[in-house]
């Protein structure tokens, strides 16, 4: 459950989300079967960490979702992401990310 002390009102909760987008070198089957297999038990290792998603672009690229309880366990993790992604699928999509975006989500509903 989501550390509710920062929410800015009663009944919402706050997480910390990371979005990625990257080009394909590669199919986005595989990018997601390497991600499944060596990046996610390392995400689900992580402090504070409640999902990771992929999603195939509709311009063919694919982008990666992850969402944490705080800012500081999301950039402790993503440290761990790029050391990953250089070592294991660098050939399969393009370093650095095409988009990069992150910050505290609201749930509203």
């Amino acid at each position: 459950m989501a550390d509710v002390t920062s929410a800015s009102r009663k009944g919402e909760s706050t997480m910390h989300i990371s979005v990625r987008k990257f080009r394909l070198k590669r199919t986005a089957v595989e990018v997601r079967e390497a991600v499944l297999t060596g990046l996610v038990p390392i995400l689900k290792a992580s402090p504070g960490f409640h999902s990771h998603w992929t999603i195939d672009c509709t311009d063919g690229d694919i982008a990666a979702v992850v969402i944490f309880d705080t800012e500081s366990n999301s950039k402790a993790a993503t440290e761990r992401t790029f050391a990953w992604i250089n070592q294991h699928i660098r050939g399969l999509v393009q370093v650095p990310p095409e988009a990069m975006f992150e910050g505290e989500a609201h749930q509203t509903a």
